[in-house]
């Protein structure tokens, strides 16, 4: 597992949404079920959103709209996928497991909380 639920929410990320990636997540590692604690703080929000902007100026990534974009800002790696899940999934592969700011490809959150009115 790669980030807390509540640190999760912080940034914006529904529980239900969470929820349902890290169930999908746990079926397809049940041997990763304990949790990582992460020290995220405001700066490392910071730092992140900082990376995506100079990312976004020095990429076109107009053809990503729609996508999702995890920032790492210890090491300013940006990664794609289509949802946090993906990422995980990603990140899992190559044996990294470092907490994430994710937002959505064109937005400047990855999901917004409630609905219309």
């Amino acid at each position: 597992m790669r980030l807390q639920c509540g640190k999760v929410l912080q940034f914006g990320i529904r529980r239900r949404c969470y929820n349902n990636a890290m169930s999908a997540y746990r079926k397809a590692r049940p041997e990763k079920r304990e949790a990582v604690s992460s020290n995220w703080t405001q700066a490392d929000t910071s730092r992140a959103i900082q990376i995506w902007s100079q990312y976004q100026q020095q990429h076109d990534v107009a053809g990503l709209i729609g996508q999702t974009a995890g920032i790492d800002p210890a090491s300013g790696r940006v990664w794609f996928g289509d949802s946090a899940t993906d990422i995980w999934e990603q990140m899992d592969a190559q044996g990294i497991e470092t907490p994430l700011y994710y937002v959505r490809v064109g937005s400047d959150y990855y999901v917004r909380k409630g609905g219309r009115r």
